[in-house]
């Protein structure tokens, strides 16, 4: 079932480094995570394969830094898409994951979901939690 998971990876560039360990944490695991570094093919119209990945992804992870939280540009174009698609869902549903990186604020668009600190011993382990338990609500 965990190969069946995908799960769309949010960040800002300047946190590809912090991010791979996630990703590559999620594929040793089972999972199916997509990440534009990785999943874009070469001549690929890469908006139009964000946005398919968005509409087609179980979990949608915002990884969450200082260099994120300010950010303008497709970071938050694909935010609004994740919460657009959040709207029709269920208020029990688990789809949305803020990732902290770092200890940072949030946006205010995402501060009714509850996070989790990567950067924490137990960051994982909630976060695993977190993914099953969502799929277990579906």
């Amino acid at each position: 079932m965990k190969s069946e998971v995908k799960i769309f990876i949010n960040y800002a560039h300047d946190d590809q480094a912090r991010v791979a360990p996630l990703y590559q944490k999620l594929r040793r695991e089972g999972f199916k995570p997509w990440m534009d570094k990785h999943d874009i093919l070469p001549g690929e119209k890469w908006e139009l394969a964000i946005k398919r990945a968005i509409r087609d992804c179980d979990f949608f992870l915002i990884c969450l830094s200082k260099n994120s939280v300010n950010k303008r540009g497709v970071l938050q174009k694909e935010i609004r898409i994740a919460l657009d698609i959040c709207q029709g869902m269920i208020d029990n549903d688990i789809y949305i994951i803020p990732v902290r990186l770092e200890e940072c604020d949030a946006p205010e668009s995402l501060q009714d979901f509850q996070g989790v600190d990567w950067f924490e011993k137990d960051g994982w382990t909630k976060l695993k939690n977190a993914i099953q338990v969502g799929m277990d609500r579906r």
